[in-house]
């Protein structure tokens, strides 16, 4: 074969290389290689079956493992990113710690727990006269341009409102 170059010899390895890796002898693929219809010469088949036996490293590189590198405004998202997530996560606990405290609040009676001592001492007599208590005021609930302050009588309003309002502290017996 007159033109054997690198690209005949990786052909010739490619097609007679199977042979050697069934097992075959030297002589067995010298043999098949010697009859192929290319007509190698004895030196070209001693190459190839050479490459064959005792494959070089290849020179050409396979690729690089490549590293990607990260943006730096993708570096600035995750760690304001980052940032959102601590800080939400401050006001999640700081919400737990509230339902915790409006829970033990609410089992200790809360701010009600005067008010309810209040009511169970002074009952409520619908006979009697009521004004407002001494430092309190509140709006009409028909009108609430109009309020009551501190001293006024009250005696008018309806019964279930002076009952509402004696239970919350707002009145008291005239």
């Amino acid at each position: 074969m007159e033109n054997f170059n690198k690209n005949s010899l990786k052909a010739a390895v490619k097609v007679y290389g199977p042979l050697h890796s069934a097992g075959k002898a030297e002589t067995e693929v010298k043999e098949a290689l010697a009859s192929d219809e290319k007509g190698y010469t004895p030196e070209q088949i001693d190459e190839i079956y050479k490459a064959i036996a005792m494959p070089e490293e290849n020179d050409e590189p396979k690729g690089e493992l490549l590293t990607a590198e990260t943006p730096e405004w993708v570096e600035q998202l995750l760690a304001s990113n980052q940032a959102l997530l601590e800080s939400n996560q401050s006001v999640v606990n700081a919400v737990a710690e509230f339902k915790e405290a409006a829970v033990d609040f609410l089992k200790s009676g809360g701010y009600g727990h005067d008010k309810q001592q209040a009511k169970k001492s002074e009952p409520f007599d619908k006979e009697a006269d009521y004004e407002v208590a001494e430092g309190k005021s509140f709006r009409d609930y028909k009108d609430f341009t109009k309020e009551y302050t501190s001293g006024q009588d009250v005696s008018h309003l309806p019964v279930e409102v002076l009952e509402r309002l004696h239970a919350n502290g707002l009145i008291t017996e005239a």
